[in-house]
């Protein structure tokens, strides 16, 4: 079975990714900052919550080995350049 991590598998985009990849057979987990709402969640989805421009807070939380990985999170008020800088470029390298 294929392993699939999704950073921010909990947005839009992210939720109905999760989903096809059910659809396809595939080990999905998530990683967001943010738990599921209960209308958006996944019964085989195996949830983190974590901080992923963190390192030492996604080192302890991605244990396993993944075949693929989707990065869909992000910040998406560009107005702080610090934190836009630290949820993009910080975050990407850090995965």
């Amino acid at each position: 079975m294929e392993r699939i991590l999704i950073v921010g598998g909990t947005g839009f985009i992210g939720f109905n990714l999760c989903k096809v990849c059910l659809k396809l057979k595939m080990d999905v987990t998530s990683l967001s900052s943010k738990r599921p709402s209960r209308l958006k969640k996944l019964k085989k989805v195996n949830y983190l919550i974590g901080d992923i421009s963190n390192y030492n807070n996604i080192k302890s939380l991605i244990i396993n080995d993944y075949e693929y990985v989707v990065n869909l999170g992000g910040n998406i008020d560009h107005k702080n350049k610090k934190k836009t800088y630290k949820n993009h470029y910080t975050a990407v390298k850090n995965l």
